[in-house]
């Protein structure tokens, strides 16, 4: 309400106080005058002191009014402070929460990191539950090239290699359906007359010994086993852990001395890697022979593989000076066992009736 607007209103006032006072004047003329009796003197008196009494509310409303007013405008006032202070709280506490989002990714991060580590460091105790574990979180993290992890588990370089499936076989594939691991033997390098090829599932309650025994009797019946050192089970289940350690760590691009570019196919002694990218060194740190370059496996024009026409004045590449002759002879010869890839091998992949096991998201870490 403006300022005028809670002025008196002088002329009203004046009106109702003289009408009022006329009425009341009137009524005791008459009365004193003529003797009137009855109820027109109580009329005119009861007129005349009600207009009064108007007077003297017109006079006092601007008092009321401006009362009610300033009052709602108090209280307009502390609701809109209250309101005020209310978003404001909100948005300190949502800028704080913003503030907090990368901490607590990065710890839970971290958390899953470390979830991913306890799983390879537990096959220092190889029992079927812990390799399960670290193949799962390595399928999970996508670590492994086609889900497998092929490990040497003998000293000798054309020696045995041990190749773990831990997924899912789907109705109609060659083998029973359902979720197993199992464990394939061969040799490293193929005779020239071929070779079998051992597939035994290990049975969830049976313990790493037993398994052991078991394959050990099928090499002897398959005309694999070369006596006591065919097998050596310690080295195959600690390269077993070495792989999934670079193969995961890797993947999570933690700056470590040696992270391979892609997922992991098998290790070649310690400081090689075969992976989807090709041939990957520990001291290159990189790839060091791309899979495109080994020379195609194809007669013809039309080519089934990626590999590329090599003159055989090429082949093989120059050998590095920080390697020797039988180390790198060694690396080629399984290289070119896996390179170039198929490319209707890699057409059969995507329709293969077997999926590795990656597991579910956990809620927490």
């Amino acid at each position: 309400m403006s300022e005028d607007a809670r002025r008196p209103r002088w002329g009203w006032v004046v009106i109702c106080f003289v009408l009022g006072a006329g009425l009341v004047g009137l009524a005791l003329f008459l009365e004193d005058r003529w003797v009137w009796q009855g109820t027109m003197p109580s009329v005119l008196v009861n007129v005349g002191t009600t207009l009064s009494l108007a007077g003297v509310l017109v006079l006092l409303e601007p008092l009321f009014t401006g009362r009610v007013v300033r009052a709602g405008r108090e209280a307009v006032r502390e609701a809109a402070a209250e309101v005020e202070v209310h978003l404001q709280r909100r948005a300190d506490e949502l800028s704080a929460r913003i503030d907090e989002l990368q901490t607590q990714v990065d710890r839970r991060m971290d958390a899953r990191a470390r979830a991913q580590d306890s799983f390879v460091e537990d096959l220092v105790t190889p029992t079927f539950t812990t390799v399960t574990n670290a193949l799962t979180e390595a399928n999970r993290l996508g670590a492994l090239a086609g889900g497998t992890a092929t490990v040497e588990a003998s000293a000798d370089p054309v020696g045995l290699s041990l190749k773990f499936w831990w997924g899912t076989y789907a109705d109609g594939s060659f083998d029973p359906p359902g979720l197993r691991l199992d464990v394939e033997a061969r040799r490293l390098l193929p005779g020239p007359g071929g070779q079998p090829v051992i597939k035994l599932e290990w049975k969830p309650d049976e313990p790493i010994d037993v398994f052991a025994e078991r394959m050990n009797a099928e090499l002897m019946r398959q005309g694999l086993w070369d006596g006591s050192d065919t097998v050596d089970w310690t080295l195959a289940l600690r390269n077993l852990q070495d792989s999934l350690r670079l193969a995961t760590t890797s993947r999570r691009r933690e700056g470590a001395t040696w992270e391979l570019q892609e997922p992991l196919y098998e290790m070649v002694g310690s400081n090689w890697a075969l992976t989807t990218a090709g041939v990957e060194s520990r001291p290159a740190n990189g790839v060091l022979i791309p899979e495109s370059d080994f020379p195609s496996r194809s007669v013809g024009s039309k080519s089934a593989d990626r590999g590329r026409r090599v003159d055989p004045a090429d082949w093989p590449p120059p050998q590095p000076d920080w390697v020797s002759r039988d180390e790198w002879t060694a690396v080629l010869d399984r290289a070119q066992r896996l390179f170039p890839r198929s490319r209707r091998l890699a057409f059969s992949t995507l329709l293969s009736s077997w999926a590795p096991f990656t597991g579910t998201e956990p809620d927490e870490f």
